[in-house]
């Protein structure tokens, strides 16, 4: 892909707390992504734009949602690492 090109990946999220994760208020959960080095494996990115959640996250029970993910700037390539 080109550098800072933009696109979007559909991911699969479960909370595996005991309380439901709000997308909402002071302190919503967001959704990042981290770019790495090809070679090294050592961190380019530590963390790409936020994307925020459509609907709270309700305990062990699995949500399709897409993250929006900018590719870095030159030099590349980089694989994308989306933290546990």
């Amino acid at each position: 892909m080109a550098p800072l090109a933009a696109f979007s990946l559909s991911v699969e999220i479960v909370n595996n707390t005991r309380e439901s994760l709000a997308t909402i208020g002071a302190t919503p959960v967001q959704l990042s992504y981290h770019w790495l080095d090809a070679a090294s494996g050592e961190l380019v990115e530590l963390e790409g734009v936020r994307t925020s959640l459509t609907r709270r996250l309700t305990p062990a029970v699995p949500h399709r949602h897409d993250v929006h993910v900018v590719a870095p700037p030159p030099p590349g390539p980089v694989p994308l690492r989306l933290p546990p």
